[in-house]
């Protein structure tokens, strides 16, 4: 256990799907997180290392040895990891800290070299946001047996309590990605053109995927030509067909409560759902970004109600929008899973009302908006709750500095920076002197080049009559 006396030092490698190079609001706030139990939190930036956050190697401008020296001449107590992003072979063999990769999704990145080359090292504690992934991940990846944990995510109440004065104007909102999904119609397009029996494979894998969303390597043998054909790895199309039942479903649900005073904020391409719902349009924010934490605050103080859809990856966990709204004004509607995270957590009766089908969430809400005072009353028992249980960035925090071996010292100021990407550019970088003697030789070198070969010109201008 190292206990520090000091503000000790963290490489945090955070990854963002933002336009604009900014992190969401999530991600900023497990930054915060902590910066606000005393550690100095330098942040780096997985997009600023790589091509694109799918590629298996960093951009052919970052040098991997500048890399892992300004990691050691940082000595962290630990590197921290959004999705495995930005940690590679040579930061692996490079360094001595313990690794901590927070997966937000299930789906790691592969920026050591591809599926095919180790993922993990000895180092490595995981944390992952559903029970059923512990075993899932385990299974996986052998060396990390033992080292994955089960960690829903977090909110901070304290956030939601400053903002309590904002009025309750939207009847019901929901905030999150309309999931790219065209490069499943360019498969559809190649099978359907090609051998039936690959086709036939594909759609199984899909039907099979709906009911789990952890298939094994084995039952992933039929699509593996398939992803050589599309030049796509086997997670990749496992996520890709997951967005597309993921979306599915929100615009199958959203459409449901359209004309209930839906407010549905989220990526600028919700415009694509028009070819499915002409009413969804309508409720859509057009030019209104919830994209930093403040704003997400005050859209779940403003609501009366805020709606959970989550992604087909995350079975019976819960994405961290549900504890943001548990933690705010507004009722959470969510949708029922038997073995639901809500139950592990809260236990069976608790409160927080659940939906099987569109008309049931249609009705829900249409409800719980004309029955003020039950909606009060579990809001506030939602409340409640989240401080219960400790579901807060902070306490995360905590238990990411427990499995990294790190006692820390609570009257201890963190501090929170982000690394700019050019300290890791590969450059050459000339001694004075060496660029001195260097135009100095290149002078000499060209002289004794002109010299000759303005002779050559006299005499050639001379035998041909030039003058």
């Amino acid at each position: 256990m190292i206990s520090a006396s000091h503000s000790s030092n963290i490489v945090a490698f955070v990854h963002t799907y933002q336009s604009d190079g900014g992190f969401d609001p999530y991600m900023t706030a497990v930054v915060h997180a902590f910066e606000a139990v005393g550690l100095n939190v330098h942040v780096i930036c997985t997009n600023d290392l790589v091509p694109h956050l799918g590629a298996t190697s960093l951009r052919s401008g970052v040098s991997e040895t500048k890399l892992v020296e300004y990691i050691n001449r940082l000595n962290p107590v630990f590197i921290f990891s959004t999705n495995r992003g930005g940690i590679t072979q040579a930061i692996m063999d490079g360094t001595s800290c313990p690794i901590i990769t927070r997966m937000v999704d299930l789906i790691p990145f592969y920026h050591q070299g591809g599926e095919g080359k180790p993922l993990f090292c000895e180092r490595d504690q995981v944390f992952v946001p559903t029970q059923e992934s512990v075993v899932a991940f385990e299974q996986r990846y052998p060396i990390l047996t033992g080292k994955v944990h089960y960690l829903p995510f977090a909110t901070d109440p304290d956030a939601f309590d400053a903002v309590d004065y904002v009025e309750q104007v939207i009847p019901v909102s929901f905030v999150g990605t309309y999931f790219y999904c065209e490069k499943l119609t360019d498969i559809l397009a190649q099978l359907q053109r090609g051998d039936s029996s690959k086709r036939e494979a594909f759609l199984d894998f899909i039907q099979s995927l709906k009911g789990d969303f952890h298939m094994d390597d084995q039952a992933l043998d039929p699509i593996r030509d398939i992803c050589t054909d599309v030049k796509m790895s086997v997670d990749d199309i496992r996520m890709l067909v997951s967005n597309a039942y993921a979306l599915n479903k929100r615009i199958h649900y959203l459409d449901a409560v359209s004309d209930l005073g839906l407010h549905l904020y989220g990526t600028e391409n919700w415009i694509k759902a028009s070819q499915y719902s002409l009413p969804l349009i309508s409720c859509f924010q057009f030019g209104e970004q919830i994209n930093n934490r403040d704003k997400l605050i005050r859209l779940y103080q403003s609501s009366k109600i805020a709606l959970n859809i989550p992604h087909h990856q995350a079975g019976p966990g819960m994405p961290y929008r549900v504890y943001d709204i548990m933690a705010s004004r507004a009722l959470l509607i969510t949708e029922y899973h038997p073995d639901s995270e809500l139950f592990s957590l809260f236990g069976r009766n608790m409160p927080v009302p659940m939906y099987r089908n569109a008309m049931e969430l249609s009705s829900l809400v249409d409800y719980y908006l004309n029955h003020e005072e039950e909606r009060l009353a579990i809001v506030t028992r939602c409340n409640a709750l989240i401080r219960e249980k400790k579901l807060t960035f902070q306490d995360k925090g905590k238990v990411y500095c427990e499995a990294a071996g790190v006692m820390l010292n609570s009257d201890l100021q963190g501090s929170m920076s982000r690394v700019a990407p050019d300290k890791f550019s590969i450059s050459v970088m000339l001694d004075s002197n060496v660029v001195a003697r260097n135009w100095r030789g290149g002078i000499k070198a060209v002289l004794r080049w002109l010299v000759p070969y303005a002779l050559w010109i006299r005499l050639g201008d001379r035998r041909h009559g030039r003058r």
